[in-house]
């Protein structure tokens, strides 16, 4: 089970990366194929970043030329083809230039039903989220980057033949030398009665050994990211999922942001399909806020 979770991530990994360099091709072939004095120079500057003028502008400058962009490049027959839907935002210093859904979440959707209020599983995204909390109790002097993380882990020792101790900032930048350990099924609620482990048990359970010195070598470590949930846990004395909600989510005016699957979001959530096009159940995590 958990081989077949592997391949299916590494396949929507791998069409996401496929997907991606071909719309990059698509725009770049879109630049190329009228000339500015042509009908189409209109459209083909704001495709290609140019003013009217043709001079390069480096990209488009307000929300008009953004629209006009994304339009454009996602009418095209070729880049439908690809991908059925796409919510894009696209945010200029704080100024949010233009958010808009492309396609239907899902085909038993009518167009006018999809809107703005889809939910999405941003995965590894979150790591930036889990790794601010960290920085603002750095911010605060609750904690250093350089700290020994076996100060917040109950008397827990690393396995650790090196004479170098793992650090918060060995945790930030993925250069622990844990060994790999990722998530096992059990990570992976399908059924709603089952009851998750906590945050404390999921990290003690499959705790890696060292088995590189920490500092010299950059692994992604996902390990490393639940690490700094449960440190910020301990350190702040409220539960990681608490936690993030109140200082950062909130403040942000994140309100369809969450580590925990609630009742709204999994309802507004976006369906997500296996390569013969089923529908994939609903899941959620153990534990239920996961780093």
């Amino acid at each position: 089970m958990n081989q077949n979770r592997k391949r299916i991530y590494r396949t929507c990994c791998c069409l996401t990366a496929v997907l991606m360099l071909s719309f990059t091709g698509e725009a770049g072939a879109a630049t190329q194929q009228s000339q500015p004095d042509s009908p189409a120079s209109v459209q083909q500057n704001a495709l290609s970043g140019r003013n009217s003028k043709g001079d390069y502008t480096g990209g488009p400058q307000d929300a008009k030329e953004v629209k006009a962009f994304l339009d454009a490049f996602f009418a095209q027959d070729a880049v439908k083809g690809k991908a059925g839907n796409a919510a894009v935002s696209v945010v200029q210093g704080s100024k949010v230039l233009l958010s808009k859904n492309y396609g239907i979440s899902a085909p038993a959707l009518k167009p006018e039903e999809a809107g703005m209020k889809d939910t999405f599983r941003i995965g590894s995204v979150s790591k930036v989220f889990t790794a601010a909390a960290i920085m603002q109790l750095v911010d605060q002097g609750k904690l250093s980057l350089q700290d020994n993380i076996e100060k917040y882990l109950d008397g827990y020792k690393v396995t650790n033949p090196f004479d170098t101790p793992v650090t918060i900032e060995n945790l930030l930048t993925h250069t622990t030398g844990f060994e790999v350990r990722e998530p096992s099924d059990a990570s992976y609620l399908t059924n709603p009665s089952q009851q998750p482990v906590s945050l404390k048990e999921s990290i003690f359970d499959v705790f890696p050994p060292v088995i590189r010195k920490p500092g010299t070598a950059y692994m992604y470590d996902n390990f490393a990211s639940r690490l700094q949930g449960y440190i910020v846990q301990q350190v702040s004395g409220e539960p990681f999922g608490s936690y993030m909600q109140k200082h950062l989510f909130g403040p942000l005016g994140m309100n369809s942001s969450s580590f925990g699957m609630t009742k709204d979001l999994t309802r507004r959530l976006v369906p997500s399909y296996d390569e013969s096009g089923s529908p994939i159940p609903v899941y959620g995590f153990s534990p239920s806020e996961w780093p």
